[in-house]
C-alpha cells in the first residue's frame, strides 16, 4: 500500500483540506483511499507530535508534563498505527493519506524526519510527500491572524521581527532539502499555493489528483466551507486588545465572554476595515530571495523567485493610525470591564449587549450610546484620564 504524506506547510489551506477529506471519507474508501483515526482526526497531529522530539501545546492540551507522562501517553501508539494500516490494507485500501501541517512546523530536526521515514517505510511499500508553499510575507501575515484568533496579544511589529523568524519555518530551500534527503527527491512534490497553481483551481482537487491520479473527483462533496476568512486591520487590532485586556492569567487564554466578543468582531462586516501592513515585508522578501530562487530552480524547475515582490499595503495616515489606536485601547478597556461582573450591573450588561453584541443591530453607534460606553470603559480606570487623553488633540 502507498502512503501519501501531506506535511503542510502551515497557512496553506490544510484545515480546509483535512475537513473535506474526512467529510468525504466513505467515498474515498470506496475508491481505495484510507484515512486515520489513531493518528488524530481531522489533523493527524498525534503522529507529528510522536516524532517531533519535544513538548509543545499538543502536550499541554493532553496533560503531558513530564517525560514519563509522554511515554505513558504514547505507550503502544506505534502498534496501534501499524494495526490500523494493516486493517485498511486487508479491506482493499491502496492509498493511505496522512495529513498534518505540524510535520512542517514541528518535525524540523533532520534526525526526527529520518525516524519518521523509517517508520513509514516499515509500514508502506511507497511513501509520497506533498507540500504546499506560499510567499513568506503572506505566511507571516496569516500566522499573525491565527495568533490573534487563539489569544495572543503581541503587536504585529514585534511578531514580524525578522530576527525571530526560524529557517526551519520560512526557508523553503532548507526545508525541502531535509525532506528530500530523507524520502528522496523523486518522492517529494512541492506545490506553489494559490488557485492559479492548483489543478482545477481548487486545493482539494489538486491534492487528491496528486495523491491518487485515477480517482473520480466528481463523486465527492465540495460543500464544506473554506478556511478562515482574512481578518482586516481593524479586526486584528480589536482582537489583540481583547486578548490583552481579558487574559485569565493562563497562557493566551481569555474569558468565555471575551471569546464571544471576538467571534462577533471577526464575523462583523462592519469591522472589515483596512489591511495589515508589514513595514518589514520588503526586508523579509529580500532575506529569502536567493534561497527562494534556488528552491525554484532545484525543486520547481523555474527560474527566478517564484513569489511576487510585496506590494505596499493599506495606506494608513498618521491621524487614522492615532484614531485606530485610541479606539482599540478604549474598546479593550471596555471589554475588560465588561468581562468583570463587579463593575457592571445587570442592566448595564444588557444594554451593552444590545449595543455591540447583537448581530441584528446594524445601525450606527449613537452619541448617547458612545457616551454610555465611554463612561463604563472609564469607570474603573482611575477616572478615565488615560483614555480620554488619547482623543485630545487628534484631528
Amino acid at each position: 500500500m502507498k502512503c501519501t504524506l501531506h506535511i503542510g506547510t502551515e497557512k496553506t489551506g490544510s484545515t480546509t483540506l483535512q475537513g473535506w477529506l474526512y467529510q468525504n471519507r466513505e467515498n474515498l474508501r470506496k475508491q481505495g483511499v484510507a484515512l486515520s483515526d489513531v493518528m488524530g482526526r481531522e489533523n493527524n497531529r498525534k503522529l507529528a507530535a510522536y516524532f517531533q522530539g519535544y513538548m509543545d501545546d499538543f502536550h499541554i492540551i493532553n496533560g503531558i508534563e513530564t517525560k514519563a507522562d509522554n511515554e505513558e501517553f504514547f505507550r503502544g501508539f506505534e502498534e496501534e498505527v501499524l494495526e490500523e494500516i494493516n486493517v485498511n490494507s486487508r479491506e482493499g485500501a491502496e492509498n493511505f493519506i496522512i495529513t498534518s501541517e505540524h510535520f512542517h512546523s514541528r518535525v524540523t530536526a533532520k534526525d526526527r524526519i529520518f525516524l519518521l521515514r523509517d517508520f513509514l517505510k516499515s509500514a508502506f511499500q511507497e511513501v509520497h510527500v506533498i507540500c504546499y508553499f506560499r510567499s513568506q510575507v503572506d505566511l507571516n501575515r496569516s500566522l499573525y491572524s491565527t495568533a490573534i484568533r487563539v489569544g495572543h496579544s503581541v503587536r504585529y511589529s514585534d511578531f514580524s521581527d525578522i530576527s525571530r523568524l526560524s529557517p526551519h519555518y520560512y526557508d523553503y530551500n532548507f526545508i525541502m532539502g531535509k525532506w528530500c534527503e530523507a524520502f528522496g527527491e523523486s518522492n517529494v512534490t512541492p506545490v506553489l499555493y494559490g488557485r492559479e497553481n492548483f489543478l482545477c483551481e481548487d486545493i482539494r482537487k489538486d491534492f487528491l489528483r496528486r495523491a491518487a491520479p485515477n480517482f473520480n473527483l466528481d463523486v465527492l462533496d465540495y460543500s464544506s466551507s473554506n478556511e478562515n476568512e482574512k481578518l482586516s486591520l481593524l479586526q486584528l487590532n480589536l482582537g489583540r486588545v481583547v486578548n490583552e485586556s481579558c487574559s485569565t492569567g493562563s497562557a493566551h487564554r481569555i474569558s468565555e465572554v471575551a471569546s464571544e466578543v471576538k467571534n462577533f468582531i471577526f464575523s462583523a462586516q462592519e469591522a472589515k476595515w483596512g489591511e495589515l501592513e508589514n513595514s518589514r515585508a520588503q526586508n523579509l522578501y529580500e532575506i529569502y530571495h536567493s534561497s527562494n530562487v534556488e528552491f525554484a530552480k532545484k525543486f520547481l524547475g523555474m527560474n527566478g523567485n517564484p513569489f511576487p515582490v510585496p506590494q505596499k499595503g493599506f495606506d494608513l495616515s498618521p491621524q487614522a493610525g492615532d484614531l485606530l489606536e485610541a479606539f482599540s485601547t478604549l474598546f479593550g478597556r471596555f471589554v475588560s470591564n465588561f468581562c468583570d461582573n463587579r463593575t457592571l450591573s445587570s442592566s448595564d450588561r444588557i444594554r451593552i449587549m444590545n449595543i455591540i453584541c447583537s448581530k441584528e443591530v446594524r445601525r450606527a453607534l449613537s452619541e448617547e450610546d458612545f457616551q454610555f460606553l465611554f463612561r463604563k470603559a472609564s469607570s474603573s480606570s482611575g477616572g478615565g484620564e488615560d483614555i480620554s487623553s488619547l482623543f485630545h488633540g487628534k484631528n
